[in-house]
């Protein structure tokens, strides 16, 4: 009786230690002493500072600032001991002079905006306002005078719904609200309807008083704050413009960029305060889904109210400066290179656009610096070679990361495993991650070894909803995926930054008192980005993992599918995603039996891994656009940011064209088919022993299991025989 009291007692500790809940904050999971000394590194202290001298001046691109702030970034990394050079790109930049726009006509309505951003006293910073000209990237000068038109958000489908309402935009100025595609292409798709001119504003119910308090009382857009950006078309071709023989053809003539990848009509962004006297005399049909946040109808117009839109600009061809710094790895480059990178450049003073990426990797590049130095004991050198980017011009065009990319564009393809961008970092609580699918696993497993910065009892993937978006565009790793097939990631968290997106009012006094008061998110993505880069950089196994991604062709070709109304055959791709799925299931079944060996195989398996995304490429592009070579995935041509799968199928069968998508099907059958064919090889070579579907880490806890469950079994039926001895006796 006494040992099965003590068996009963023991039962009872484990199932006690198993189910109680240690709530005392998590620390981070390093599994090494490098990862540890990193991990060690990152605080909110220094970022705060870094942060507060960032964002001390305006750093547009290709300005005094933006140099002396690239001169700076490349002074610290030099100092730290990396090896930082600059690199010079020579880009089109269009920079303000002056503009205007005012109602003309009727004279009851005569009106003209501000175009100014108020200084807010809260906000030290902002006293720029009178020199921060409002303008958007690319826009010509122009100056016209026309009818007015809205069009809500401006997509495809709001000019379709025109047409169907018999308004016509030629020879119109429209007026569109930002939000649901990129600006650019709202301009793009006004300019080929006829419209003469683009005014694009700020509704409340978007980014403003709907969302919640308006700065400086809250973090959400105020009556007169403006969203400057780039109206170049880059689901078209990023970068500078004037590479037509990459963009457009290569017979092109050298100014065709003009009116096909930047507006040849004039553009201005405005505030809300200043659209609303303009919307509210607009008569015409209404639509009640384009009605916004403001005490107005909504009508489309044309008229009665004409409308004088002037612009004038200075364009340049000037330098841009992408600072880069390469960690030498103990491995040959042919064994696999990082490469990192975040923009630098900012339409005005950019503290989550992207100063807070900024900061992000120059606390990355301080972690590995302190790694690299061995605090004076032991120097260490990673496995694989890191790049550290901090890029310039991101935010005219991608200008800077899509120029180093073409510049070296046959050593990134040979021997880039990844590229890890980080953009807006931080602007609020909600993370976000769009990916290539070979990297959602290990990116997973990593963000659960971390601790989330809002509730530090649980990890960051515990507070994530695991969702993985697909890479669309408007961000440097645009180059690298679309353009070279490198599998991609993009990170951070949101939530609240878009009432201040490219304003005055992005500043540092936004960040510390909305955007992250105490820096503990800056501080887990500083955490973030470098665990992930070093266990990319040293995995004695590349953690690619193709069946993974096999799985998420399927759900594309069920988007695709369903979108298939014009009877196009698309059996091929489904056969070959079932054929890549089967060698990539061999591929991980490979892993699991290398994962605790040395063996020849170790290389070869990198290898195909390495390349293996390479096979996506397709030299002739998709159908319209040259750059983008990429047949899995790409930005929708009338998104601009939004992704689009299977794009130029899913854009062929959009359109009605079923020669173009049976021809596009083909086309990603046979890359997909190229994929396969890449691991086949290795992959082939697995032992049929191995057991698949279960990790070790699975059949450990299966035999844990298992063990408590006979603890607990052989507990109760000693117990049951203990009591039949007490309670039948002798008669």
């Amino acid at each position: 009786m006494y040992l099965l009291q003590r068996g009963s007692l023991l039962v009872c500790s484990i199932i006690l230690l198993l189910s109680i809940d240690f709530s005392v904050g998590l620390l981070p999971n390093a599994r090494n002493e490098i990862e540890k000394t990193f991990l060690s590194v990152p605080n909110p202290q220094s970022i705060y500072n870094t942060q507060e001298f960032l964002t001390s001046a305006p750093r547009l691109a290709g300005t005094p600032d933006g140099y002396d702030l690239a001169v700076w970034v490349r002074d610290q990394w030099i100092q730290w001991g990396l090896n930082a050079t600059i690199e010079v790109e020579e880009v089109l930049l269009t920079y303000p002079i002056s503009h205007n726009l005012s109602v003309v006509s009727p004279s009851e309505f005569v009106f003209t905006a501000s175009l100014v951003e108020p200084y807010v006293p809260l906000d030290p910073t902002s006293n720029i306002s009178a020199n921060a000209i409002t303008f958007n990237g690319y826009a010509p000068s122009g100056d016209v005078t026309a009818e007015l038109v809205y069009v809500n958000y401006g997509t495809i489908q709001d000019f379709q719904h025109l047409q169907q309402l018999n308004v016509s935009v030629a020879g119109k100025i429209v007026i569109v609200r930002y939000g649901r595609i990129f600006r650019g292409t709202k301009v793009m798709l006004a300019q080929q309807a006829g419209a003469v001119g683009v005014i694009i504003y700020s509704d409340p119910i978007d980014d403003g008083y709907w969302r919640g308090e308006v700065y400086p009382n809250g973090p959400y857009r105020p009556e007169f704050g403006v969203q400057r950006g780039s109206v170049q078309y880059m689901s078209i071709c990023p970068g500078d413009p004037r590479r037509t023989a990459e963009c457009i053809s290569p017979s092109a003539p050298s100014d065709s960029y003009v009116g096909t990848l930047i507006p040849n009509i004039p553009v201005l962004p405005i505030s809300w305060g200043d659209a609303l006297p303009i919307l509210r005399n607009l008569t015409g049909a209404t639509v009640k889904e384009w009605v916004g946040g403001l005490p107005i109808p909504y009508h489309i117009g044309p008229g009665p109210i004409t409308v004088h839109l002037q612009t004038e600009v200075s364009t340049v061809v000037t330098p841009i400066w992408n600072v880069v710094a390469r960690i030498d790895g103990e491995r040959d480059d042919d064994e696999g290179v990082v490469v990192v990178g975040a923009h630098r450049d900012a339409w005005v003073f950019g503290s989550e656009d992207n100063m807070s990426g900024t900061s992000v990797l120059h606390e990355v590049a301080k972690g590995l610096s302190v790694l690299l130095n061995g605090n004076g004991t032991h120097p260490w050198k990673p496995q694989r070679s890191i790049y550290l980017c901090s890029w310039d011009g991101e935010e005219y065009g991608l200008l800077g990361s899509t120029g180093f990319g073409e510049r070296h564009a046959s050593f990134l393809q040979n021997y880039t495993i990844a590229y890890i961008n980080v953009d807006g970092a931080v602007g609020g609580t909600r993370f976000d991650v769009e990916a290539t699918p070979s990297l959602s696993d290990v990116f997973s497993e990593t963000l659960a070894d971390l601790p989330s910065p809002g509730n530090s009892s649980k990890s960051i993937y515990d507070q994530w909803d695991k969702y993985i978006g697909v890479l669309g565009g408007g961000s440097d790793y645009t180059v690298f995926i679309d353009g070279l097939t490198i599998p991609s990631i993009n990170f951070g968290y949101s939530g609240i930054s878009g009432g201040i997106y490219h304003s005055i009012y992005d500043s540092f006094y936004w960040m510390k008192t909305f955007g992250d008061p105490q820096f503990l998110y800056h501080t887990a993505m500083s955490q973030l980005t470098g665990l992930f880069t070093l266990r990319i950089s040293e995995s004695k196994l590349l953690p690619l993992n193709f069946a993974t991604y096999a799985t998420q062709l399927q759900q594309y070709y069920n988007t695709v599918s369903n979108a298939n109304k014009i009877g196009v055959d698309l059996s091929s791709i489904k056969t070959s995603i079932a054929n890549l799925q089967e060698v990539a299931e061999w591929m991980e079944s490979l892993r699991e039996h290398l994962s605790d060996t040395e063996s020849d195989l170790i290389g070869p398996f990198n290898k195909v891994l390495l390349l293996a995304e390479r096979s996506f490429y397709n030299e002739e592009g998709l159908p319209q656009r040259l750059f983008f070579k990429h047949v899995v995935q790409a930005p929708g041509i009338y998104k601009g940011y939004g992704a689009d799968v299977f794009p130029g199928l899913l854009q062929a069968l959009e359109e009605g064209n079923s020669t173009l998508a049976q021809a596009q099907a083909k086309i990603i059958a046979t890359r997909i088919e190229s994929v396969r064919d890449t691991l086949y090889p290795v992959a082939v070579k697995r032992p049929l022993s191995v057991h698949k579907g279960l990790t070790p880490a699975a059949i450990a806890g299966i035999v844990i299991a298992s063990i408590i469950a006979v603890i607990i079994i052989a507990a109760v039926v000693l117990y049951y025989k203990a009591h039949r001895r007490v309670d039948y006796k002798p008669v």
